[in-house]
């Protein structure tokens, strides 16, 4: 099966019929498994994000059955992140980067992912504070100051 065409039956589904969200996790694995460009890998996250949104809507999934599905499915991403970022069984930096570029941009992931400060720990030209100031501020807002106020007093150092 190829990419295109799983993402023709997921367009012509219709929407009274409901989503196998296994089968479909499945075939999207295989799939990226066998993908060959970032663009046909991308195009697949695209696909199962969509997936996802229906089958939240069609079960009408709330609090705790919400929460545990959101939660697997953002377990399965990271894992087909990493996946697309092996490079003779390594994950490559680069390619990690690269690939949350891509997820950036299409906005599947934000600038605070893990993953993203994590391909800027060893590459240079990249500050990995940048991004940990992000992860901490997303997951503890509570904490300390802003971005912005960050940002402001860097800027106000002499040249480094």
């Amino acid at each position: 099966m190829s990419v295109s065409k799983l993402i023709q039956e997921l367009e012509d589904m219709p929407p009274h019929e409901p989503l196998d969200w296994i089968v479909f996790s499945e075939r999207v694995n295989e799939e990226f498994g066998a993908a060959t460009t970032s663009e046909e890998r991308g195009d697949l996250l695209a696909a199962r994000a969509v997936a996802m949104e229906v089958v939240v809507r069609q079960l009408e999934l709330h609090g705790d059955h919400l929460e545990k599905f959101t939660d697997a499915c953002e377990l399965e991403y990271k894992r087909l992140i990493v996946q697309e970022t092996l490079v003779d069984g390594v994950v490559s930096y680069q390619e990690m980067l690269r690939v949350t570029d891509r997820e950036i941009a299409a906005g599947r992931m934000s600038e605070d992912y893990a993953l993203r400060a994590i391909a800027a720990l060893v590459l240079p030209g990249h500050s990995p504070r940048r991004y940990w100031r992000h992860v901490t501020a997303t997951l503890h807002p509570e904490r300390g100051e802003g971005l912005r106020e960050a940002a402001a007093e860097y800027n106000r150092r002499p040249g480094d």
